[in-house]
């Protein structure tokens, strides 16, 4: 029994430490928390100390071609995610060229950091350990400089490696290890690369899981982006989720980087209410003001991203619009196909149906024209099919209302008229007229320049019923201005001007140009 307890003990002291290990936040000194690339050297005055808050993040005792490191000694991470594909090529210069560097590249692309410990073989791209005498101080790679292996293992075997090939999209994190642990530190530059992975760009979404979409109730969708995200810039509502069945609330987004204390994520899944019941097109909103930003402080635009989601839901159809007089009713013609077959129906507004939850509902007496909206829902598989309609009124009440912008204008001034029918038919053809007579239109918003005091009549109809409306305008003349004689004056001296204004109203204010040469430039004789 006392074995028993104190096997369980160990157990849950295992389990406590696993869960303060990985509840760490990440440094420099982990892969979670690897320096983004933004530049192409790197100067480290002084050596890392230990491993970080991660340790045994790369196995020991291992030679190529897995991976050439013996696990971390004062290590450093840094990553990147490719720009423009070329060839990639580093060096690491000691501060003291006796030193002994370390290093290995994994590639992230389809990988995270947790998994380097148990798939080195799979993720390394480039290792090297050389060391010993002569072979210690700058190492890196570059084929120029004797590089012909991804792989060199420990001892007296080539301090560089051979130029590595990267392509555009492609992300990957490097591991620098001091084999002395000295307390020097190096230079890290990728200067020589004809691959561009300095970062300037702004991030995007490279693409949706859509597709891995597959049954109704779905709550969730992954969103894949073209680089790293910081963890700390994203957020629910720097996101819009639009489509059948909306709208829809983002509750969450899960990174798994993120949520083991990472810095940064390239892919992530996002939470939704309600559920996707309806297969049809969507759209993914990045919002203005989000501030999503890449490790380099790159922030995303604003974009839609549309996408279709193909679900088993039921064919749906509303039937053919319905068009009744003024206070009628009509039978609704609703159907469904595909899917188990076994559905059940609802209609909306339901306050305007006999019964809403038959497939052929019939009205209530109806004023106004009205759509209709026919939910079909699988029994079997919760999937859900939408369509609409219209009872349109014809016929019924129409109210018209003219407007003008200005009611009070100078002569030959612009005015825009606006004849605003409500109700009836929808169909509606307008004619304008005036008194003094001169203008007419048939169009539901001209202009006009009236010359004097005007009236404009409109007369609209929709099929059934013909309503008038008028509305005045106050023309006023227009002042004249009159500057003056001609002044003539000795240099240097002064003269005062003679303005005046007659017409119009007799209420004038008065500006003269230039203004600069006058003492006071808003009176009739400055």
């Amino acid at each position: 029994m006392n074995y028993v307890i104190r096997k369980f003990g160990i157990l849950l002291i295992l389990i406590l430490f696993y869960q303060i290990v990985h509840a760490q936040v990440p440094t420099t000194q982990d892969c979670l928390g690897a320096i983004p690339v933004c530049d192409y050297i790197y100067v480290e005055d002084f050596t890392a100390s230990g491993e970080g808050n991660y340790p045994n993040e790369i196995p020991s005792n291992q030679s190529c071609p897995n991976h050439c490191m013996d696990g971390e000694k004062n290590t450093r991470w840094y990553t990147w995610t490719v720009i423009e594909s070329g060839d990639l090529r580093l060096t690491i210069t000691p501060a003291t060229f006796t030193d002994d560097y370390d290093w290995a590249i994994f590639d992230l692309s389809e990988w995270s950091c947790e998994d380097i410990y148990t798939h080195p073989i799979q993720m390394m791209v480039s290792c090297n350990a050389a060391g010993g005498g002569g072979y210690q101080g700058t190492t890196g790679i570059s084929s120029l400089n004797g590089g012909v292996y991804y792989c060199n293992g420990g001892g007296p075997t080539n301090k560089w490696n051979v130029d590595l090939p990267v392509f555009e999209g492609e992300s990957y994190v490097l591991v620098v290890s001091d084999w002395t642990q000295t307390p020097g530190g190096y230079t890290l530059d990728f200067s020589n690369s004809t691959a561009v992975i300095f970062d300037d760009q702004k991030p995007f979404i490279d693409h949706l899981g859509n597709d891995e979409i597959t049954a109704c109730g779905t709550n969730e969708m992954n969103i894949y982006f073209n680089e790293n995200i910081k963890c700390s810039s994203i957020q629910p509502g720097d996101f819009k989720l639009e489509g059948p069945g909306g709208t829809y609330t983002i509750d969450s987004i899960y990174g798994e980087n993120c949520e083991l204390g990472g810095a940064n994520e390239r892919n992530f899944t996002m939470y939704f209410t309600p559920a996707i019941t309806q297969a049809g097109d969507y759209s993914l909103i990045i919002k203005s003001f989000s501030f999503l930003s890449d490790p380099c402080n790159n922030y995303a635009i604003p974009d839609t991203i549309p996408f279709t989601i193909n679900l088993d839901t039921p064919l749906t159809d509303a039937g053919e619009d319905i068009d009744i007089a003024y206070a009628g009713n009509a039978t609704l013609d609703g159907s469904a196909s595909g899917g188990s077959g076994d559905f059940s129906y609802h209609w909306e507004p339901a306050g305007l149906l006999d019964d809403p939850d038959i497939q052929n509902p019939t009205t209530t007496s109806l004023t106004v024209s009205t759509q209709f909206i026919l939910k079909v829902n699988d029994n079997i598989s919760t999937c859900e099919g939408e369509d609409t309609m219209w009872v349109n009124v014809v016929g019924g009440p129409l109210t018209l209302n003219a407007t003008v912008d200005k009611n009070e204008v100078c002569k030959g001034e612009l005015i825009n008229l606006s004849a605003m029918p409500e109700g009836g038919s929808g169909n509606y053809t307008y004619d304008w007229s005036s008194d003094p007579v001169g203008f007419t239109s048939t169009q539901q918003n001209p202009s006009d320049y009236p010359t004097e005091s005007i009236t404009y009549y409109v007369e609209v109809t929709d099929g059934f019923t013909t309503l008038e409306s008028s509305v005045n305008v106050l023309v006023y003349p227009t002042p004249l201005a009159e500057a003056g004689t001609d002044i003539d004056i000795d240099l240097g001296n002064t003269a005062t001007l003679s303005g005046n204004a007659s017409g119009g109203s007799g209420n004038y204010s008065y500006q003269w140009e230039p203004a600069s040469w006058l003492e006071q430039n808003n009176i009739a004789n400055p």
